[in-house]
């Protein structure tokens, strides 16, 4: 039967490589290692001091998972930022937009169309919409005491 290996296997084989001075080699292992464990803190250090010691010009893709490591880490460290975050995606913006629209649209067969787009974006969708709710909220101001009597 073979053994299936974990997140620290992969840990500790990067950091053997990394020890070796095999840099590249050594990030592969610690991304296994995330992909395993992507609620390991530590695993995002390793993740972003190996990869800025590799020599080479950054392109997009190493700009991307920097950032995403870093968010991540900044997320675990502090649960709150998960959705400050979220926020900054293109997904929040694009539902964002779409219920904006829907709140003006007058056509039926319009609005069941932004309904679905809306609806493609699935747990992704659901920050924007309490933003909306929320924004409305504040709009309308506070709710009146039913109980005072003039």
């Amino acid at each position: 039967m073979k053994k299936r290996k974990n997140a620290d296997y992969y840990k500790s084989k990067g950091e053997k490589l990394y020890k070796k001075g095999h840099l590249k080699k050594a990030l592969e292992q610690y991304k296994l290692s995330h992909e395993l464990s992507p609620d390991d803190i530590g695993i995002y250090d390793k993740l972003m001091e190996i990869h800025q010691k590799i020599e080479k010009k950054w392109d997009e893709d190493d700009f991307a998972d920097h950032l995403y490591w870093t968010m991540k880490k900044q997320e675990l460290e502090n649960p709150s930022l998960a959705h400050t975050h979220e926020r900054l995606t293109p997904e929040y913006e694009a539902v964002r937009k779409t219920v904006t629209k829907l709140l003006r649209e007058e056509s039926e067969e319009m609005e069941e169309k932004m309904i679905n787009q809306i609806v493609e974006y699935k747990e992704k969708a659901v920050l924007p919409l309490i933003d909306f709710i929320l924004q409305i909220k504040k709009i309308k101001g506070p709710k009146e005491d039913s109980n005072k009597h003039d």
